[in-house]
């Protein structure tokens, strides 16, 4: 997939054409490649996973929770340890990627859930819900 393909001046003129490399065409090794698609699988599907608790009984899912700080991480301690309020604007945000099946993908989502603290347990089961429902319509089509 590609976001943009060129980018043009302000009268509609060229001002730089994208050159894109072809997955095969980048070198990476197959073990690696192999090792980063086992590792996605087990953060979904292994119990040391830390989306272990997303996992589908409709279709395997792999992929990467994470969370984005907005402020310091002593910052977002000293906040959550008074006792007033969260501040909206210290809340890290939430997201995660995903596709699945695992073994063959069909379908590849990311979530990102402003100021949902933690990837695993905001952004993760909403990706679930989207790659579920593809499934269970792809089913019913």
């Amino acid at each position: 997939p590609r976001l943009v393909n060129k980018i043009t001046n302000s009268r509609g003129g060229n001002a730089r054409e994208l050159v894109f490399k072809k997955p095969e065409d980048l070198n990476f090794k197959k073990k690696n490649i192999e090792l980063i698609k086992k590792s996605l699988d087990g953060v979904v599907n292994l119990p040391i996973g830390t989306a272990y608790k997303i996992r589908s009984k409709i279709v395997r899912i792999a992929g990467k929770t994470g969370t984005a700080q907005v402020v310091s991480s002593e910052k977002h301690k000293e906040n959550k340890n008074k006792k007033k309020r969260k501040r909206k604007n210290i809340i890290p945000h939430a997201w995660f990627i995903a596709y699945a099946p695992s073994d063959n993908p069909q379908i590849a989502v990311a979530v990102i859930v402003e100021n949902g603290e933690h990837g695993a347990t905001t952004a993760a089961p909403i990706a679930k819900k989207i790659i579920e429902k593809f499934y269970l319509d792809k089913k019913n089509d």
